[in-house]
């Protein structure tokens, strides 16, 4: 029974040390992108268009319960579900941002694989640092008011 914590010490300790954080990250994205997929494929999108998140037991969009407009990121997920099932228009119409995202995730499993497996994929130089969150900000400040022509004028 003494050793057991020792033994469970030096498991940890091994990986720890053998697996940078870059290998812990890329491994994390790859099951995170691999858990988003089969979530779109196993739910059912809603049918108002956005909603579809809570079939998770996640709580519906609290912007959304305040103002009777969508967030930026509402019908995101039912986008993801239209996606899985090849529905490209159904997906813009729940969020136009929706497409994007879902390629962008799904982008990550080989190219994050291929850093596992020490073959990464070069990346330009604009690529690091903050672009990729400066790049997702601008989208969604754009896409919002899209989203929201579309909520009003598809009534």
């Amino acid at each position: 029974m003494e050793r057991r914590p020792a033994i469970i010490h030096a498991v940890v300790r091994s990986l720890t040390t053998r697996w940078s954080f870059q290998k812990w990250d890329d491994t994390l994205w790859i099951v995170g992108a691999v858990a988003v997929i089969l979530v779109s494929i196993l739910l059912a999108p809603a049918e108002a268009g956005y909603g579809t998140h809570e079939k998770l037991f996640l709580p519906p969009c609290f912007f959304r319960l305040l103002t009777h407009l969508k967030c930026p990121l509402c019908g995101l997920s039912t986008s993801f579900c239209h996606i899985a099932r090849g529905e490209l228009l159904a997906a813009l119409r729940a969020n136009v941002l929706g497409p994007i995202v879902s390629v962008f995730v799904m982008a990550q499993i080989p190219f994050r694989a291929s850093r596992l497996l020490g073959h990464p994929v070069p990346m330009p130089h604009w690529w690091h640092g903050y672009w990729p969150l400066r790049a997702l900000i601008a989208l969604l400040l754009v896409s919002w008011p899209i989203n929201l022509y579309v909520q009003f004028a598809l009534r």
